[in-house]
């Protein structure tokens, strides 16, 4: 079994804000895998069930808000008995820009509240599949502010055509692992940034 986490915040009011990427990408591949989402109090997370290939899945979106989404991840861990390497993060990330995308086989949360809760309360890092969101300009707001807003009409487009490769990445991770996600689709991360 593996499990795939999509940070973000609940509520309409972030919805569309770019901390929330990683709730994009798993809504995507849930669509496209017909997983419903359930809520799950005892795990703080909505969660969906899939498979790819043989595989089993755990799809989860924590609704601890971002800083606390260590909770989620370590409660639904420990619950299924999925070791650190079947556990995916998905997360937003400033040092990419839009329409680009990583994996990362564990590292520095770098600054990410939702990546440093859950590595703090696991005591684990993860593989990471990394959305890119830019970094605000200059002068701009800070970054803090910058995440909880929403994306430019330019940058939604790269973002959703990041969103629709994720799922044959996802995919890859899935059956391959991470090594050879990481082969296969780092390299091709500057390619994905095209309108």
């Amino acid at each position: 079994m593996k499990l795939i986490i999509g940070l973000g915040n609940p509520g309409k009011e972030y919805e569309k804000t770019r901390h929330n990427a990683g709730f994009w990408v798993l809504d995507n591949l849930a669509e496209s895998l017909n997983a419903d989402w359930n809520n799950s109090k005892s795990h703080k997370a909505q969660i969906a069930k899939a498979t790819i290939s043989d595989a089993k899945l755990i799809l989860a979106k924590p609704q601890t808000f971002m800083n606390l989404s260590g909770e989620s991840v370590l409660s639904i861990a420990q619950f299924y008995k999925i070791p650190a390497d079947n556990i995916l993060i998905v997360h937003d990330e400033l040092d990419l820009e839009p329409g680009c995308f990583t994996f990362t086989n564990g590292g520095s949360a770098a600054g990410h509240n939702g990546v440093g809760s859950v590595y703090e309360l696991t005591g684990k890092k993860f593989p990471r599949l990394r959305i890119g969101i830019g970094r605000p300009p200059k002068p701009g707001p800070a970054p803090k502010q910058w995440v909880l807003e929403k994306p430019s009409s330019d940058d939604q487009k790269l973002i959703k055509k990041v969103i629709k490769d994720s799922n044959s990445a996802i995919t890859d991770w899935v059956n391959k692992g991470t090594a050879e996600a990481m082969n296969s689709w780092n390299s091709r991360k500057k390619a994905s940034n095209t309108k």
